[in-house]
């Protein structure tokens, strides 16, 4: 209840006071910078994108099967055999494959589409998984390399939604993702010890023996 005396010098005061308080013009531009730039990474996270591979029907899924156990036939009995498989077998037999078998995933969520694109010399590779009312994909650009007689793919580049990750991040997120293909340990070993894999635009060349 104490009467405050306001004089223009207290004003003064008082004005200077509140200004030394305030964070600097510099500090609260570069807040809202980094606030700005971390709502632009969620966005482009969760951000899905859409399927490349086309997709095939239940007839190319059985398609592929046979193809598969033709060639385990062959590998086991030293034959020989060469296939083309289509972009549509191969996600055919892959959605056929995760409804038969999902697959536990390393980053608990639930995987619900397996999704391959063939381009010239690489594979585009599409999981795409459900978590709450968010649909989220992490998509891999991976390339057949064969060593020491078995083929394997080395992860060229990835992102999650539509952010590029740097290299650094890309390995680590990527041997994760790699438990979305546990269910499909038997087409994974027939794949290893082809001795022809080659990949083009919408097929893969395929043969248990080099001619």
């Amino acid at each position: 209840g104490t009467k405050l005396e306001v004089t223009e010098k207290s004003l003064a005061q008082a004005r200077l006071r509140d200004v030394s308080q305030r964070p600097p013009v510099l500090v609260r531009v570069l807040r809202m910078l980094v606030t700005a730039s971390l709502l632009a990474i969620l966005v482009s996270i969760l951000l899905p994108v859409t399927p490349a591979g086309r997709m095939g029907s239940a007839n190319d899924s059985n398609v592929m099967a046979r193809k598969l156990t033709s060639l385990r036939d062959t590998l086991q009995e030293d034959r020989s055999a060469t296939y083309r498989i289509s972009e549509a077998e191969i996600n055919a037999y892959l959605a056929g494959a995760l409804k038969r078998s999902p697959p536990s995933s390393s980053w608990g969520l639930d995987l619900k589409r397996i999704n391959v694109a063939l381009g010239a010399g690489e594979l585009l590779v599409l999981l795409e998984t459900v978590r709450g009312p968010f649909t989220l994909t992490q998509e891999l650009r991976v390339a057949p390399v064969q060593r020491d007689g078995r083929w394997q793919f080395d992860v060229v580049g990835m992102r999650m939604g539509r952010l590029p990750l740097p290299a650094f991040l890309a390995d680590p997120l990527a041997a994760r993702s790699a438990g979305a293909f546990s269910s499909l340990a038997k087409e994974r070993e027939v794949i290893e010890r082809l001795a022809v894999f080659e990949v083009t635009t919408g097929w893969i060349q395929v043969a248990s023996k080099r001619p």
